[in-house]
């Protein structure tokens, strides 16, 4: 589990936007954690210091999660209809704007 700090993404639940400028996975995963109730267990701790540039909008939460990992050639697999294992990739895409 990832701690969650305070970011300006803390809103996203009511905005439905999520910005991230280098920011690390970890982040995005804490904020769908925080921010929809999403857990995103990442299979390689290395891939939370990944780098991510990204503006989600208009965007579901699956969506969000289906495209970070499509960013970093990750697979998904779903655990239950919260939770997410993200397996393998690389941090050498590292963002994309949605």
């Amino acid at each position: 589990f990832v701690e969650k700090g305070k970011s300006a993404n803390d809103l996203a639940w009511w905005t439905g936007e999520l910005k991230y400028d280098n920011a690390p996975l970890s982040q995005f995963v804490a904020d769908m954690a925080y921010n929809f109730g999403i857990e995103i267990k990442v299979s390689s701790d290395s891939l939370l210091g990944c780098g991510l540039t990204a503006k989600f909008e208009r965007l579901t939460p699956d969506e969000m999660v289906q495209a970070v990992a499509m960013t970093f050639g990750s697979e998904l697999q779903q655990s239950s209809k919260s939770s997410v294992l993200m397996q393998g990739g690389n941090c050498e895409a590292g963002g994309e704007t949605w």
